[in-house]
């Protein structure tokens, strides 16, 4: 009795994330003890809460009991969470989120709203998530993502996940044998894969604003692929076109700017109808007709590249009827034989690299590359 309405500060630390509390006992009766939050805040790296009012916890043998704890964001919006956690086994978490602002030095302030509920059996967690995410100030290329998903004992369930951008959207549904441990981190397990997805003048530099390191920093892309078979058999089919691409190249090699990209994709196989673009503004290319066959993910990513009449242009130079064989695996980087049957000038040409622009070129490439790999070269001209 001499507890009773006696305060006490509570504070629990998981890695990134500390709650801290101000809690009185307010009554224990047959074995239940009863606890008043005063005062709370939750501090994660997206996202810091202060309890909105006062709440009661309920504490028995079996575990703890909590409804409807309002947070509200600091940096605006509010959340309700409730949830039970038994003292033998793993808690059962619900919130539901009200425009809170989500933000976090490497994307913009985000604005989510919906409902997920987050359950462990056997120290997986399984999720339950309707959620809808929109920029704070509707600026920039990002505007929302919607999202309702699941976790299964098969994997993950993916009912709906959309992007939307200022011109265009992509769309996947489809599920894959994706599970998480206990710390959610995610691992890619045996099993079958489905997934579809569609996409339309999606705006690729959408994904430099979400994540900066990303190398694309412009495009459009249209495009319908399959995912299924499985892990160790998978088959993607359909096809992908990316236009007015900007890709920047690792190290001091600069970027590659006014890509165009067309490929038809067939099981294990994928035909580049275009491909062209610009290295630094000063190097031209432009190839067609190329196929990458037999491709495979597991143990390492081999595959087999064959052109048959394919076309390349490089500042001028013009190849046609190129036949190209070869192998290409992550153990020995590439090989294989190329015949160009027909080589000439075009009408109008462009400036042939120097000597001196060249070995500058090669210089840039030097400090990157690390592998060995073996080309055998043959050229039959008229």
């Amino acid at each position: 009795p001499s507890m009773v309405n006696r305060v006490f500060d509570v504070t629990v630390q998981q890695k990134s994330m500390k709650l801290s509390s101000k809690v009185s006992l307010q009554s224990f009766n047959d074995g239940l003890l009863r606890l008043r939050s005063l005062k709370g805040s939750i501090k994660t790296p997206f996202v810091e809460l202060e309890q909105a009012s006062e709440s009661t916890l309920t504490i028995a043998q079996s575990g703890v009991t909590f409804n409807d704890v309002q947070f509200l964001g600091k940096a605006g919006g509010a959340i309700f969470v409730s949830g039970q956690i038994p003292c033998a086994g793993m808690p059962t978490l619900e919130g539901r989120a009200a425009s809170l602002i989500v933000q976090h030095p490497s994307f913009p302030p985000l604005r989510v709203s919906g409902r997920a509920e987050i359950s462990w059996h056997d120290k997986r967690p399984h999720i339950h998530a309707a959620l809808v995410a929109a920029r704070k100030q509707n600026k920039g290329r990002f505007r929302t993502l919607s999202c309702l998903l699941s976790t299964t004992e098969k994997g993950l369930n993916i009912r709906r996940f959309r992007v939307r951008t200022k011109e265009g959207q992509i769309h996947v549904t489809g599920s894959l044998p994706l599970h998480f441990d206990e710390n959610f981190s995610p691992s890619l397990t045996d099993g079958r894969l489905l997934l579809t997805m569609n996409g339309q003048n999606f705006d690729l530099g959408c994904l430099r604003e979400v994540a900066p390191s990303m190398p694309i920093t412009a495009g459009l892309l249209t495009g319908s692929l399959q995912l299924a078979g499985t892990t160790d058999n998978p088959s993607l089919k359909g096809y992908m076109a990316v236009s007015e691409g900007n890709l920047n190249l690792p190290g001091t090699l600069g970027a590659l700017d006014d890509v165009a990209f067309q490929a038809t994709l067939q099981d294990s196989s994928l035909v580049v109808e275009e491909m062209a673009g610009s290295w630094n503004s000063l190097l031209k290319f432009d190839c067609s007709h190329i196929a990458v066959t037999s491709i495979r993910l597991t143990p390492m990513l081999t595959a087999s590249i064959v052109a048959d009449g394919g076309n390349l242009s490089i500042n001028g130079f013009n190849a046609e009827g190129i036949d190209f064989h070869g192998n290409f695996a992550t153990k020995n980087l590439l090989s294989g034989t190329l015949k160009a049957e027909r080589i000439g000038w075009l009408s109008e040409t462009s400036e042939m690299l120097s000597e001196e622009k060249l070995r500058e070129y090669i210089a840039r490439a030097e400090p990157i590359v690390q592998s060995k790999f073996k080309l055998d070269l043959k050229v039959d001209t008229p």
